[in-house]
C-alpha cells in the first residue's frame, strides 16, 4: 500500500491559491490526488458609513486547501 502525503496551502485570493496548489502539486500526477478539501475563513470585517449614507461592509478573507496525495517515492515498493 502506498503512503499518503498531505499538502496544505493558503492564500488571500482564489487565484493565488490556485497558483500555489499548482506549484505544490507539480511533481504529482492526477491519479496521485486522493482527496481535496477547501475552506474560506473571514479574518476581519469592517463596516463604514453612517446614518446619511448606506452602510458598507468589507471582509478580509483567507482561502485554504488541503490535498491528500500518494507519495510518489513509495509507489515502487
Amino acid at each position: 500500500m502506498s503512503e499518503v502525503g498531505v499538502i496544505w496551502a493558503r492564500a488571500p485570493s482564489l487565484e493565488k491559491l490556485e497558483k500555489e496548489l499548482a506549484r505544490l502539486l507539480a511533481g504529482h500526477a492526477a491519479d496521485d490526488v486522493l482527496a481535496v478539501s477547501h475552506s474560506t475563513a473571514e479574518l476581519s470585517s469592517k463596516q463604514s458609513g453612517g446614518l446619511w449614507s448606506g452602510a458598507r461592509q468589507a471582509h478580509k478573507l483567507e482561502y485554504s486547501a488541503v490535498v491528500l496525495v500518494r507519495d510518489p517515492a513509495s509507489q515502487g515498493r
